[in-house]
């Protein structure tokens, strides 16, 4: 008598448990995928250590402009020279385009909606951050490193914000950085002149490329500057950065002075003393140039101490081998216009907005009249966020914080945190704050951060005029003076005033969400390699190797609603469904992939576009593809108002279910269970009736 699936199903579980342990570790969802795979195409014909090697040495062994991983001769302090490997990044190009797949169509498509040509060249933009690999308590850093990513400005601003849009180029220890002179700013050089002095191309003339059809085409490229945080840029352009007197290479006339605020460690944090864009000289491409070329003279003349002021004096430090210092660069890089602040980290990392909130909180707790933590903490249990933003925000007002953040003197928590948490905030203020006559002034403060922060959001997706973003910055700057708070700028507050200038430049205003994301897939590859001889080439080859594959794969950079994953639908959920269309396929899945950005899952509450209605919105239930068309089971709400002061609608629920064609979803929203059985949501700016 055959055994019953009863019966059946221990021993299987049995085999799958047994199936693992004879294995080196590897995650459940990983060695589920890899069934997956084996079960679809059969297991690979080869599998030995050295294939493995030999099929990523292969995957980046592509040479049409020079080898697409070459070395490159870098000075080290004690006056010698080391080959560093890196990206060729004319034949990283060239390969992207010559294998076909997302990456390939993305590019040819935005070459035949914006054509490139020599008066019209594309933009390459770079970046390069510190990430830490292992055990981030250990006491050892030995695999720490700088990781250079690239891109092209006119893939567009909604493109620019998907991983796969950056390509990895570098990775150099920070242990070996630490030997090189000039450090980071001479690895810039490194990859500038690889990319625009080339002796295989000169792509401002035109870099040929051939489609996987064998089409040729021809790609005119510029530099369009450096994104990143402050202190990297300070490394990167050897200026004296946020610590020194003229703490921004950008203006002419702008010095610091003291603030009255001390950081942790004890020390004084600097301060701009001008906040008004029109009380601003900038600095020239020339007069950068100029005073680099008057450091270099001033150095065989003058002694080491009146030298260092000389230093202080022009905001530079001398760094022969750095980026402004190589003169086959000059006319490629322009300093004055390729320097381009990150508006995360000036407003969420350790930025504006914590010092805003901070010394708001104090202001507040000063009066006597509310326990700021406490009350927050139990005003955000009624929040919901959307599902792909979930954080914890009411850990961020429980009593160890509220100790670790009087003891730093800063509110403390991540970007993420910051971005689900202000929008409840100036709800909060809107409806309990000001209304009872609390420190309007200050809470007036924190409104204007907030409306900051939706402009900057809303740029990928809508057109904003650089004098409107630059009109918000200086509200906030009328409002912090307003409230006495003006000893308290830092020099995040300045990069703000120069936010207008980039959005003028590069139309867009990319941040480093992105680049934190794609560090996860970096670092998955510097856990995994130990052997620290060859460290940097064994992480760069597979890190290429990898983008190489993702950048060929189907619907990367889909900008239509699908879903997440195709899961296999139950049975109800397909009688459900037969008793309304006739199909041949059908999958479900929780998770949707928005139009053109964004996800919305199941129990979100989401708007969606409705005609003759200025606001519609529904709770998720489950989204379908059937016969390749996306539909979303949910309930409809019944609007019931909207506040244009708190920019919050109130709904009520409804019995009733719908399928919407899921391109038709706008955004998941932070909502509230409201009196009785509705619910308040606030909606984000774009969507303002």
């Amino acid at each position: 008598m055959p055994a019953s699936s009863s019966d059946a199903r221990p021993s299987k579980l049995r085999r799958i448990d047994d199936f693992k342990r004879n294995l080196p570790y590897i995650s459940a969802s990983a060695l589920t995928a890899l069934i997956a795979d084996i079960k679809e195409k059969g297991p690979p014909e080869v599998a030995s250590r050295k294939d493995i090697a030999l099929a990523t040495k292969n995957a980046v062994g592509c040479d049409l402009y020079g080898p697409l991983l070459m070395d490159s001769a870098c000075k080290l302090t004690n006056g010698e020279s080391k080959q560093i490997c890196h990206v060729n990044p004319l034949t990283l190009i060239a390969a992207l385009v010559g294998q076909g797949g997302a990456f390939s169509d993305l590019l040819l498509e935005t070459l035949a909606k914006r054509p490139c040509s020599y008066e019209s060249p594309y933009s390459i933009l770079l970046y390069a951050d510190e990430v830490t690999p292992g055990n981030p308590l250990g006491h050892t850093v030995a695999r720490k490193c700088w990781i250079f990513y690239m891109s092209i400005l006119e893939l567009g601003p909604v493109m620019l914000q998907k991983e796969q849009a950056w390509l990895t180029i570098m990775v150099q220890r920070s242990s070996e950085v630490a030997t090189f002179q000039a450090g980071v700013s001479q690895l810039y050089k490194i990859i500038l002149r690889s990319l625009f002095c080339s002796k295989h191309c000169k792509v401002q003339h035109g870099l040929s490329v051939k489609s996987q059809e064998g089409q040729i085409h021809h790609l005119f490229l510029k530099f369009a500057g450096i994104l990143q945080d402050g202190g990297a840029h300070k490394f990167t352009w050897t200026c004296k950065g946020d610590a020194g007197t003229k703490f921004c290479m950008l203006c002419q006339n702008l010095v610091a002075k003291r603030s009255d605020l001390v950081q942790q460690d004890g020390e004084s944090i600097i301060t701009a003393n001008m906040h008004k864009y029109a009380d601003l000289v900038f600095a020239t491409n020339d007069g950068i140039y100029e005073s680099i070329d008057t450091l270099i003279s001033k150095k065989s003349s003058l002694t080491a101490a009146r030298f260092k002021l000389w230093e202080q004096a022009c905001g530079f430090n001398l760094e022969p081998e750095g980026l402004l210092f190589d003169k086959s660069l000059r006319g490629i890089v322009l300093p004055a216009e390729h320097f381009i602040h990150d508006w995360m980290h000036a407003i969420l990392c350790n930025g504006v907005f914590a010092t805003v909130l901070t010394l708001w909180i104090q202001a507040v707790e000063a009066t006597g009249r509310l326990d700021v933590y406490k009350q927050l903490g139990a005003y955000m249990t009624y929040w919901t966020l959307p599902k792909g933003k979930q954080a914890q925000l009411v850990n961020l007002f429980s009593a160890k914080k509220k100790k670790s953040n009087k003891e730093a003197n800063s509110f403390k928590a991540t970007a993420s945190e910051f971005l689900g948490l202000y929008p409840i905030l100036a709800y909060f203020l809107q409806v309990v704050i000001i209304p009872a006559k609390l420190c309007e002034k200050e809470s007036l403060v924190l409104l204007e951060v907030s409306n900051l922060l939706d402009i900057l959001q809303i740029i990928p997706v809508r057109h904003v005029m650089p004098t409107q973003l630059l009109a918000a910055v200086e509200k906030l700057f009328n409002a912090l003076k307003d409230a006495g708070w003006e000893a308290s700028f830092h020099a995040k507050f300045h990069w703000l005033l120069h936010f207008s200038q980039h959005l003028q430049r590069l139309q867009c205003l990319p941040s480093c969400f992105t680049h934190e994301r794609k560090h996860k897939a970096v670092k998955k590859y510097m856990q995994a390699i130990l052997n620290t001889v060859c460290y940097e080439k064994s992480v760069l080859q597979e890190v290429v190797a990898q983008d190489l594959f993702e950048a060929k794969c189907e619907g990367v950079f889909s900008t239509k609603a699908c879903l997440e994953h195709k899961n296999r639908a139950s049975k109800k959920w397909l009688a459900y469904v037969e008793k309304y269309f006739a199909f041949e396929s059908c999958f479900i899945c929780s998770t949707l992939c928005l139009h053109p950005a964004g996800k919305a899952c199941k129990q979100d509450i989401v708007l969606y576009q409705s005609e003759g209605a200025a606001l519609s919105a529904g709770e998720v239930w489950l989204h379908t593809e059937i016969d390749e068309k996306v539909w979303t089971l949910m309930s409809p709400l019944a609007l019931e108002s909207y506040s244009s002061a708190t920019c919050s609608a109130l709904w009520s629920k409804t019995t009733s279910t719908m399928l919407l064609r899921s391109n038709e979803i706008l955004c998941p929203v932070t909502w509230k269970q409201h009196e009785g059985n509705q619910i308040a949501t606030i909606i984000p700016m774009q969507f303002r009736p």
